[in-house]
């Protein structure tokens, strides 16, 4: 039998979140054999990393992210396929943060430029110039 995805109620309807928030997106998977489960996030792979899990047992599917920030706003994608077929369906995330223009700055490491939000968390680079966040300090600027 092909995959068929049952999103839950919530999830099917298009999310919005403020920053630091948790986003959280249910469906059930029907399928013989059991169809292989993939999340997108914008058309690239979501894997499981600090703050994000996927868990897929039996015929359900989650997603949750913890912390959400405006990168995580977009178009999540799940995938269900086996050898009977293939089904997808699409989840619209908007994150939303509650900064001003007024309480930005650019910040330099290295040679990138990020420019960061100072008004709810104090925002640094990692060695890899990403912007990490640490929702338990505050702002000092």
């Amino acid at each position: 039998m092909a995959p068929k995805i049952i999103p839950d109620d919530k999830s099917s309807q298009p999310q919005k979140l403020k920053a630091e928030g948790i986003l959280s997106l249910f469906a059930n998977i029907e399928g013989v054999p059991t169809p292989k489960v993939s999340w997108f996030q914008n058309g690239e792979p979501v894997t499981p990393t600090n703050g994000t899990s996927i868990d897929s047992k039996d015929a359900c599917t989650s997603l949750t992210v913890k912390g959400t920030s405006a990168k995580n706003s977009g178009t999540y994608k799940l995938v269900a396929e086996n050898v009977a077929g293939k089904d997808e369906k699409e989840f619209e995330v908007t994150v939303k943060g509650e900064c001003n223009k007024a309480n930005t700055k650019n910040t330099r490491q290295a040679s990138c430029f990020v420019k960061t939000c100072v008004c709810l968390t104090k925002i640094s680079l990692s060695d890899d110039c990403r912007p990490t966040v640490s929702p338990a300090q505050r702002a000092s600027d």
